[in-house]
Formats: structure tokens, sequence, C-alpha cells
């Protein structure tokens, strides 16, 4: 399937600090044009060290790898792309040539929906997802993908905890004194510290109750929202993945791993996550 696949371009994109940015953008786009692919190189990894949230010089250094037929560097700057602005199109149409390259349809099935999601009116995105689904045979898919943009929100799931509990919340620290092997008086003071943003004062209390309760797996997930939420994300990722092994069901957690993922720049493990959670029927 190679009809209406054209070199996508990140002029479309910012870097969303003023015109001194943006030139250096420009100039970016410019030598990649002209196919100074060394220049080009040079001047999106200068932008991607002074602007590190924004997706331009990945999409710019990922057209550079998929001109060079380095297929897993392309889609790995373009997975770290959809992570810091999952709703830009440059990044999709950018995916879309990639698997099209690869002839990796269920990807490219999936890159061009994501495409038409986040830009449902663009006619290329229609027109190319209309044949691929006649290519395949499926012509009853035509329709807009349900919460697909939902499921790749990349905002961190916020745990729902509540207090089961009449005590009152300045009570709760002498009461775990007292009856320290009390998991519902320390699921108390978790929800209770959670409300507050205390999340480094409740890795404690998560800790014993994974030891108290070893066969509970919600622990071990609120625990790695605490370490997400101090930033460290290695051990949120070691977090998440006991809490699977505990029986944490992968619609709870998955999407809080490709975040983790995706924040540790590994984006072909988040790669997994992230179709799942697009495919899975909520």
């Amino acid at each position: 399937m190679t009809h209406g696949y054209g070199a996508v371009l990140v002029r479309g994109t910012s870097v969303g600090d003023g015109a001194s940015g943006q030139h250096l953008l420009d100039s970016a786009v410019e030598a990649l044009n002209r196919n100074d692919l060394s220049r080009a190189q040079q001047l999106f990894e200068h932008l991607r060290l002074l602007y590190p949230r924004s997706a331009a010089p990945l999409i710019g250094l990922a057209q550079i790898a998929l001109r060079q037929k380095q297929y897993s560097k392309a889609e790995a700057y373009l997975l770290q792309a959809v992570g810091h602005e999952p709703t830009l199109p440059e990044t999709w149409k950018s995916l879309v040539l990639l698997y099209n390259e690869r002839q990796d349809r269920a990807r490219l099935r999936w890159a061009l929906e994501m495409w038409r999601t986040v830009e449902p009116n663009n006619p290329q995105a229609v027109a190319l997802l209309l044949a691929l689904y006649e290519q395949t045979g499926d012509t009853q898919a035509y329709r807009k993908p349900r919460a697909a943009w939902e499921r790749l929100n990349p905002n961190v799931p916020l745990p729902q905890l509540k207090m089961q509990t009449r005590i009152r919340p300045e009570d709760l620290p002498r009461l775990i004194q007292q009856n320290p092997n009390s998991p519902e008086l320390r699921k108390a003071y978790v929800a209770v510290l959670f409300q507050r943003k205390q999340y480094r004062q409740a890795i404690p209390h998560l800790e014993r109750l994974m030891r108290l309760q070893p066969k509970e797996s919600s622990h071990a997930y609120h625990l790695a929202y605490c370490w997400v939420q101090l930033g460290e994300f290695e051990r949120a990722r070691m977090a998440i993945l006991e809490a699977r092994r505990r029986g944490e069901p992968r619609a709870r957690s998955a999407r809080l791993l490709a975040f983790v993922l995706l924040q540790l720049d590994r984006p072909a493990e988040a790669l997994p996550e992230l179709e799942w959670l697009y495919q899975c029927e909520w």
C-alpha cells in the first residue's frame, strides 16, 4: 500500500519558545528538505536539548532515520513524540509512513486510525484508512474509533482512594502506632495522604500493606503512583510489575505502565501497552 503516502514535514509543528526556537526549527526542516541529513540531524539534536518536551525535534530525527531505513530507531523517536504531544497529527503521519514502508499492516491501521482520531476531517487520513479497510476486506470498520484518544491520554490516572472509616484523620497516626498490623487503619491513612498529595509519606505505609496483604495487588499499584509523582520512574515501573505479579488487571495498569515507560525513554516496551489500550473495549 503505497499510493497517497508522501513525505511528512515537521513545519507544522512548533517548539513553543518564540522566534529563535522557530527559526532553528525552520532551518532544520530546510536542511531535511535539501536532504542534508547531517546538518538536519545536528539541528534537530540541538533542538532536542533545548526543548526536551517538544515532539518537533523527535519527529525530525525520525524522518532522518526513516530515510536511512533505520526503522526501529525511527519508531523509538516517534513513540517518544507521542508521549510528549499525543494529539499532534504529524507524529501519527510519520508513524503511518514508517509502518507502510515496513509493511506492518496491523500497526499501519493503528497509526491511521489514531491520525484520523486527532485530525478527523483530514481527507488524506480518511481516504488512506478507507483504502486499507478495503484491502483487508473490513468494509464495516469505517467508524470513529471509540474513545481512542481517551485510551491514549498521557495523564497519569489518579487512584480512587476513599476512607472507609469514621475515625478522624488526625487520630490515625496514633492508632496505627497502637495497631501497627491493622490494614484498615493504614489504608485509611494512605487515602488521607493521597488527598493531601503527601505521596512520600504514603510510601512506607503502602510497603507495610504489601507485606501485610501479599495477595492484594492495589497496594503495589498505588505505590507505583507515588513513585511517579516523585519522578522515580524506574521504581514506579518495578512497582507496577509487582502489582501485575499479584494480579493487578491490565485494564487498570496499562496506562500507568505506558506512561512510565515513555518517561524512561523505553518506547518499544510501551508500544504493546499503548496498542492494548487502543484495541480493548472499555
